[in-house]
């Protein structure tokens, strides 16, 4: 077999590990030494090898751009909307995990995230201002409440206070605690010694109001104002919408805080996001 014969086989043989037609240059190679016949010696056997070299075995699976299988391949029906990954170390063969995509899906999906909890840094003594959320009552039927309103004083102002009165019956009234007019002295017909006419503490009575009122000095001064608790109306069944205001809590000196921050949820990944992929048939080797 001549040097270029060798060479040539070599040739033919990487042709064949690369997939091109070999059985033209075949018959080139066979025609180019055909004078000598070294050649036809080898052809056979160079033959064999390649043909061992493209069977492809049974069960063997590749993806097609295809709409079916090739004659002697059959699809794979599992591989449907599936990624193809390798079998670990007695893993299951032809095992599948979880749900098959649909034709171009980009499923979406989100997690849920604990963060664990944590403990603030220290910042020595201080306070927190709270702010309670706007809470409502539960329904409890009809109803009334008892108010107590606080107690107030009026605003300051120049003015006097009516302290006594002197009656067209002689008779004289005050004030009680309350402001209700009461009778304290009534002399009848008199104190004196016949039993009529004499009146120690009289006046002359000359007033179209049928009294003659007694005043204070004026001055400038306020009042002290507390109403009694009373009930309120009966509106019904009804609730009530409670706002406590903001406040500052107490200071409890240097201190530190324990917070757990509560579940939240992840943002949208979508399959896109994560695993592009492109849609190929797949088929195994009959």
């Amino acid at each position: 077999m001549t040097k270029r014969s060798v060479a040539l086989v070599g040739v033919l043989i990487v042709m064949a590990m690369i997939g091109s037609s070999v059985i033209g240059a075949v018959s080139a190679i066979a025609a180019s030494d055909s004078a000598n016949g070294s050649f036809s010696v080898f052809l056979p056997l160079i033959m064999n090898a390649i043909g061992a070299m493209a069977e492809v075995p049974q069960g063997a699976v590749m993806t097609f751009n295809l709409a079916s299988c090739p004659s002697g391949w059959t699809e794979v029906i599992d591989a449907q909307g599936r990624a193809i990954v390798g079998l670990p170390s007695g893993g299951t063969l032809g095992g599948i995990v979880g749900t098959d995509l649909t034709n171009l899906e980009d499923r979406t999906h989100n997690h849920y995230v604990n963060p664990p909890n944590i403990v603030s840094a220290s910042s020595g003594s201080h306070t927190h201002e709270v702010d309670p959320p706007n809470v409502s009552t539960t329904l409890n039927g009809p109803h009334t409440h008892n108010i107590d309103p606080p107690s107030w004083a009026t605003t300051p102002d120049a003015h006097q206070h009516e302290w006594a009165r002197y009656g067209s019956d002689e008779a004289w009234s005050s004030f009680d605690s309350n402001g209700n007019l009461t009778e304290m002295i009534d002399y009848g017909d008199g104190m004196d010694s016949a039993g009529e006419n004499y009146y120690p503490i009289a006046v002359t009575f000359s007033s179209s109001a049928g009294y003659w009122p007694y005043y204070t000095a004026q001055n400038t001064h306020d009042h002290s104002v507390n109403l009694p608790v009373f009930p309120s109306w009966s509106n019904g069944s009804h609730q009530h919408t409670v706002n406590i205001g903001l406040f500052t809590s107490g200071g409890v000196g240097n201190h530190l805080h324990s917070v757990d921050i509560p579940n939240v949820l992840s943002t949208t990944a979508s399959t896109s996001d994560v695993m592009p992929y492109i849609q190929f048939l797949v088929c195994e080797k009959d």
